[in-house]
């Protein structure tokens, strides 16, 4: 109380549904039974500095001015905008003294600190111009994106940089625009109805029946992000500035049930309608041959080469086609194709059958006949699109 019941005091012209109140009222109906209003002049005492509205103006001004000429102020502000931009609050630890990379890493923390310390004050000399912090963190050799040119090996051990960088759960905003950066653009199923109840094709319908969408049939979702709505980004540990404020930084079961939706739905859109255009123009399976009643079933080769190419597309990961990655989601292809063929040969009639809603997408585009049967007959349809799926719910994908 002897410290935070005076800083209270200096919210006191400002009435509790946050409206301004007038000065002599607010005078005097604030307590007198407490501390007076003021700001403490050593937090290691109970010394307080009391507010004097003719000496130091408004209260919450006051505050402010108290605030940003302590210290810590300009510290704590560095630091927020450190871990905005990288992801991690700045490296602290040097950790184990008998570590191979002991010396390095202590070289590397001083060379931090020493970095740190003159973007504080800097920050102090610029007038408290935060956009100044964020232009030295973004231009700064402690800020570099992973991937874009090959590493080289400068035989420094990757334990030394333990810590330094973005890495974990990505946010919703993040995992939304990786989906749309796959996917080749936004997110597709935009379009506004032209009627509450009815759509205007065949193909509309099916979208509204199933796909996520912010013109749901049913109105259910509020869409601000092209793909999700608000509910789905705080399920995928999101904040709403309200009442969470402090993003998920594990994937949870919520997390995961969310990821496995978007990774079926992405499946079911993209890999027929890609599958049946001509191979040169596709993003996601240039190296399998057309589909058709007596399409050529891609061998072995060419299904390597292909998921070479969607680790590359979904990962940003470079492999060769005998790689662990591939023979991993070259087995789950095989396994996948093999269950369809099973359920084939016990039902044939039902078990080649496309579900429609799987194969609607850009339908109207490629002038399918409406009502006409869409089949599967060797089960690669279904199995890429399963390895889709996969490839959607590993930590490449859904983490820094």
């Amino acid at each position: 109380h002897h410290k935070l019941d005076p800083v209270a005091g200096l919210f006191r012209d400002f009435h509790p549904s946050g409206h301004s109140r007038d000065v002599e009222r607010a005078e005097e109906e604030w307590s007198d039974v407490i501390h007076a209003p003021g700001f403490p002049t050593d937090f290691d005492t109970e010394e307080v500095t009391p507010h004097d509205r003719d000496a130091h103006g408004p209260p919450i001004r006051f505050l402010a001015e108290r605030i940003a000429a302590e210290p810590r102020f300009a510290t704590t502000m560095v630091k927020y905008a450190w871990r905005h931009v990288m992801g991690s609050d700045p490296m602290s630890e040097i950790g184990d003294l008998e570590a191979p990379a002991y010396e390095m890493r202590t070289t590397l923390l001083t060379a931090q600190d020493r970095f740190f310390r003159g973007l504080v004050a800097g920050f102090v000399r610029e007038n408290y111009d935060m956009a100044w912090v964020y232009k030295r963190l973004f231009t700064s050799t402690w800020y570099r994106a992973h991937g874009l040119v090959e590493a080289q090996d400068d035989g420094v051990p990757d334990a030394v940089y333990e810590g330094i960088g973005r890495h974990g759960t990505l946010t919703p905003e993040e995992y939304f625009r990786r989906i749309e950066a796959v996917y080749g653009g936004a997110w597709p199923l935009n379009a506004i109805p032209t009627s509450d109840t009815r759509a205007d094709s065949i193909e509309e319908r099916y979208k509204r029946d199933f796909f996520t969408r912010r013109d749901s049939f049913y109105k259910n979702f509020d869409m601000f992000f092209g793909m999700l709505d608000a509910s789905f980004s705080s399920f995928f540990g999101g904040i709403d500035f309200q009442n969470s404020l402090t993003r998920a930084q594990q994937i949870n079961s919520v997390m995961s049930l969310l990821a496995r939706r978007v990774a079926n739905e992405f499946a079911c859109l993209t890999v027929y309608a890609d599958l049946k255009k001509p191979p040169d123009e596709r993003l996601f399976f240039p190296d399998i041959p057309a589909l058709g009643p007596r399409g050529e079933l891609a061998d072995e080769a060419a299904v390597r080469s292909n998921l070479v190419h969607l680790i590359k597309r979904f990962w940003g990961k470079a492999v060769r086609d005998n790689d662990g990655d591939v023979n991993l989601a070259l087995d789950l292809y095989e396994n996948v194709r093999q269950s369809v063929l099973a359920d084939i040969e016990a039902n044939p009639e039902l078990g080649v059958l496309m579900m429609d809603h799987c194969r609607i997408h850009e339908g109207a585009a490629r002038d399918d006949q409406t009502g006409v049967i869409h089949r599967d007959p060797d089960g690669q349809v279904r199995a890429w699109m399963a390895v889709v799926t996969y490839l959607m719910l590993q930590p490449e994908f859904l983490q820094r």
